[in-house]
């Protein structure tokens, strides 16, 4: 067809020359026609097939983040020297969820408790839900700035509940993620609280570049808060929050204005980060209530939702950094999760070799776990103690109960019936871990009520769980048959 087309094409374009001349044009460039566009037919067909045939990128494929060093965070062995000095000279991005901190680890079902979405046995996988969302943003960013791999490691921290501490119950509580830049010996630059899109991503990137820029100029006699990072944040702030920055600027801590870096790590405790939330909590409040429309604490699930947008937190974010830029974000992470998320992180990093010892060192007493109670307030509240249950400072362990006077007082009295030797303050994340180590059954830190004493009876790797609803008579009865069984003679 091509053939004839260009034929005709030739004979058309020869008509007003003589009949020799228009039968040589026909018999010369009717074939030439025809196989140059054979030849363009072929090679338009063979690109567009392999275009067609090219595999495409795929979000979820390991690849496309080990660019950027995807790993777990505070990960102490990097694999080479070579990459140790690699990612010395660059930013470190914490991706920080409440996924389950243990990984999907594999459940062991106690008795008569069915486990929802069950995980094949033997799987155990680090995740964090947002992950295609910031493999997403990454592979943007690195669009519009190319080499950001090169300037950019990446890594993941979940700190939430554990299936093993809700076995018998779905998950209903929002998902939630903190994004932090930090310089490569992990000090704090940068701050985004929700899951961000490639421009916030590139926003948080350049201003944690620059935090690092007037880091390095400074020395450790300089002033803290910088004056650089307080103007910036002056400027991007509505009035609202400008007026309350204002004030925390000169009032944070202690009334003094103005502090050394030297000071720095003296000045940033985990009380002072609540102290620093619960003066913003307020404002935060209600300007989500005025954007929102929410009403507290019926709309806290709701609360958390919309926090997924970076945008709703963009304020409190920039208030917050130029007062604690800086911190060694390892030490003090949990401590400025809490006061965002207002609940406690789950650490993994905890150490329970001192729990396990202290199990194994009597395997023919009795052993008493007092469960402490997370800080599950809302944000704006202080962060309570972790004495021990029945000293001077563990009162409030017993006052948290919801529960009558003469009640609590009555579990007071059970509990210092147990002897000193066998009793130990634990954290859930050291219970989950413990229950992981041993392989025991899962439980339910707050179904059908709270959990606040685990036992482990003498010879049998067996748990009695006392909750919160019980008769504090049990607890005093067992603990009475415990110690006559150690000390008959007594």
């Amino acid at each position: 067809m091509c053939g004839l087309f260009f034929s005709k094409l030739g004979s058309w374009s020869g008509r007003s020359f003589p009949r020799c001349w228009r039968e040589s044009t026909r018999a010369a460039w009717g074939p030439l026609f025809s196989g140059l566009a054979t030849c363009w037919i072929c090679l338009l067909s063979s690109v567009a097939f392999g275009q067609a045939n090219q595999p495409q990128p795929d979000v979820d494929a390991p690849f496309q983040l080990s660019d950027f060093g995807w790993r777990p965070a505070f990960q102490n062995d990097r694999s080479t020297p070579s990459q140790r000095d690699s990612d010395g000279r660059k930013l470190h991005l914490i991706v920080l969820t409440n996924d389950d901190f243990l990984g999907q680890a594999p459940v062991k079902a106690a008795p008569g408790v069915r486990l929802v979405s069950a995980i094949k046995p033997g799987v155990v996988r680090h995740s964090v839900w947002c992950q295609r969302s910031i493999a997403n943003a990454l592979r943007r960013a690195q669009e519009v700035r190319p080499g950001l791999s090169n300037e950019l490691v990446v890594s993941y921290l979940p700190a939430g509940e554990p299936r093993l501490l809700h076995a018998a119950r779905s998950e209903t509580t929002a998902k939630r993620v903190i994004v932090m830049c930090c310089s490569s010996d992990d000090r704090l630059l940068g701050l985004l609280v929700g899951v961000p899109s490639h421009d916030d991503l590139l926003a948080l990137i350049e201003d944690s570049q620059e935090a690092a820029l007037i880091a390095s100029f400074a020395d450790q006699n300089s002033v803290w808060p910088d004056q650089a990072l307080a103007d910036r944040s002056r400027q991007r702030l509505p009035r609202r929050w400008r007026f309350l920055f204002d004030q925390l600027l000169t009032n944070h801590a202690g009334g003094k204005a103005r502090f050394t870096r030297q000071d720095l790590a003296e000045i940033v405790t985990t009380t002072h980060l609540a102290s620093l939330s619960q003066t913003l909590w307020p404002v935060y409040l209600k300007d989500c209530q005025q954007r929102f429309a929410l009403e507290l604490p019926v709309d806290t699930q709701r609360l958390i939702t919309v926090e997924q947008h970076c945008e709703t937190r963009s304020d409190w974010c920039q208030t917050m950094i130029p007062l604690i830029a800086g911190v060694d974000v390892k030490q003090h992470w949990t401590g400025l999760t809490k006061v965002i998320w207002g609940v406690d992180p789950y650490d993994r990093n905890r150490e329970i070799d001192s729990l396990l010892q202290w199990l194994k060192a009597a395997p023919d007493r009795a052993r008493f776990m007092a469960i402490a109670v997370p800080g599950d307030a809302v944000p704006g509240d202080a962060v309570p103690g972790d004495a021990v249950p029945g000293d001077a400072g563990g009162r409030e362990w017993f006052e948290n109960m919801p529960l009558e006077t003469h009640v609590v007082t009555r579990w007071r009295e059970a509990h210092q019936s147990i002897d000193v030797e066998d009793l130990r303050m634990i954290k859930p994340a050291e219970l989950a871990m413990w229950i992981q180590h041993d392989q025991l059954p899962a439980v339910d830190l707050n179904l059908p009520s709270r959990l606040r004493y685990v036992i482990v009876e003498p010879g049998q790797q067996r748990m009695r769980l006392i909750r919160q609803t019980e008769s504090p008579n049990r607890l005093l009865k067992l603990a009475e048959k415990f110690s006559s069984q150690a000390n008959p003679n007594k």
